[in-house]
């Protein structure tokens, strides 16, 4: 069957064609496996694939006619009801495809059982199409390292030029729906890596409030910060992979609203303009961004006082090391293979053992170091745990929004994405998402326009429970400014 070209296509019109029997579920599976041949491999026509999906599920082609048998019955699940959906590979799925993190050593790791968010797509009549690479350890090897690359996936490009970054950790699941290989993906965050790949290939991404969906079958980081979330081009694509994934308590609060920007009129944001160096060009597009939310009625505050988040850093760090040693030697100890390391210890030794292959670029310092630390009753991760909590809660985002009497908080996302460079690392081009990643609240970043050709976004972030709000915010200006655009796959910007 001939399929319009489903290039920025959205979940409600995939339903609208399958309804009027335009295609089958089988047939979007089949079209989306031709465009990851076509701009995905390193088979497409100019030879540099966005190289974001890491494995093929064998199963997709079934479920899709399961999916297609029910809806000539009748039964439509929801509204992801046969829709092709890719997964970041540090997410267990009980079908066969590898759940490695990126990681050479996990090759071997096939769980038996899915993740809870993967039941819950499941549940709500969703094909799970893939799993997509991701920075390896989502990012938690060493300070040197390259996002989007992993020793079992190697090196995702951004869709939009191919020699930048589609930066990390969630690298796959961002350059995969931004060049349309699906129409929603789902990606995991400890602090930026859903958020900052989002931006950095023009897309909406959703870090949901700790707890707010299940990480139950997620390969840890620390637990304190991780959380899955869904990653779309569109703010209600995004509302609708959000409200499927959620757990039970979240969804007890009611439907996900994301259209009723009614109540956005008389809200008051705090703008934070220095959380990092903006680049020049950045600088109008996101006074554009504090236009239109006046014209919704949003009241700015300026001058918010910001904590110290240097030593902010300093503490999370800590915390991340402690909990990654505690929560990946739970994790490894857990399985059931009996051909991957079973401990972090034992993790250090493989990827020593195979460093020509797991370490051509970068080390695995922040491994070794964990390594090193002891367990959660110690002074060293209570002391960091209290002062994350002061500065990111106490003293940052509590303080910020009660003492001005703040709806949520505004902030550019990102600058445009930096050149690739895996001999000396990531050149850090700023971001938003710190203080909500270690407070456990929030945070949306939203499309607001481009600069040569790279996007940059907004960052909405507030107190717990507000995700219904910061997509109403994300909605207002989508609607407004209209940024989100097609990526290029160009080579560089003299194409």
């Amino acid at each position: 069957m001939n399929l319009p070209d489903l290039s920025e296509v959205d979940t409600v019109t995939l339903q609208s064609w399958m309804g009027a029997k335009i295609c089958s579920s089988l047939d979007l599976v089949e079209a989306y496996f031709a465009r990851i041949f076509a701009h995905d491999s390193n088979n497409s026509s100019n030879g540099w694939g966005v190289n974001s999906v890491i494995e093929i599920n064998a199963e997709a082609r079934s479920i899709a006619v399961a999916r297609d048998v029910e809806r000539k019955k009748g039964l439509i699940r929801g509204p992801l009801h046969g829709i092709p959906v890719l997964v970041k590979d540090n997410i267990e799925t009980g079908d066969g495809m590898i759940t490695s993190a990126g990681s050479l050593a996990l090759l071997d790791n096939r769980p038996e059982r899915d993740a809870v968010l993967i039941q819950r797509l499941r549940d709500a009549g969703a094909v799970i199409l893939g799993k997509t690479n991701l920075s390896e350890w989502a990012n938690f090897r060493s300070p040197w390292s390259t996002s989007g690359w992993s020793s079992r996936g190697g090196l995702t490009r951004n869709p939009y030029m191919l020699t930048r970054s589609a930066s990390g950790s969630s690298s796959g699941s961002a350059a995969a729906v931004a060049a349309s290989l699906c129409t929603v993906a789902v990606g995991t965050e400890t602090d930026g890596s859903i958020l900052s790949p989002a931006a950095a290939c023009g897309l909406v991404g959703l870090k949901p409030g700790l707890g707010e969906i299940s990480t139950i079958g997620v390969v840890p980081l620390a637990y304190s910060q991780d959380t899955a979330g869904p990653m779309a081009r569109t703010v209600q694509d995004c509302a609708l992979l959000y409200q499927v994934l959620r757990n039970d308590v979240a969804c007890n609060r009611g439907p996900v609203i994301f259209s009723d920007m009614s109540r956005l009129r008389g809200t008051r944001v705090g703008v934070l303009r220095n959380l990092f160096g903006l680049h020049r060009d950045a600088i109008p597009i996101f006074e554009k961004v504090l236009d239109a939310l006046q014209d919704f009625g949003v009241i700015l505050i300026e001058g918010i006082r910001l904590p110290d988040m240097a030593e902010l850093g300093q503490a999370e760090l800590e915390v991340l090391l402690y909990e990654f040693k505690y929560g990946i030697n739970l994790y490894l100890g857990g399985l059931r293979s009996n051909d991957v390391p079973r401990s972090l210890e034992a993790l250090l030794a493989t990827n020593s053992k195979n460093s020509v292959s797991v370490m051509p670029w970068f080390g695995q310092e922040y491994l070794e170091i964990a390594a090193e630390r002891g367990g959660l009753g110690e002074d060293g991760y209570l002391n960091a745990k209290r002062l994350c909590k002061r500065l990111a809660w106490t003293e940052g985002l509590d303080y910020m929004l009660s003492k001005n009497q703040l709806a949520a908080c505004v902030a550019p996302s990102n600058n445009p994405s930096g050149l690739i460079d895996l001999l000396t690392g990531d050149h850090n081009t700023g971001g938003s998402s710190t203080l909500a990643a270690v407070a456990g609240t929030p945070s949306l970043t939203v499309p607001t326009g481009h600069i040569h050709g790279l996007p940059v976004g907004a960052t909405f972030f507030a107190g717990p429970g507000t995700e219904s709000l910061l997509l109403c915010y994300g909605y207002a200006l989508e609607t407004t400014l209209a940024a989100r655009i097609p990526p290029f796959f160009k080579m560089d910007m003299s194409e």
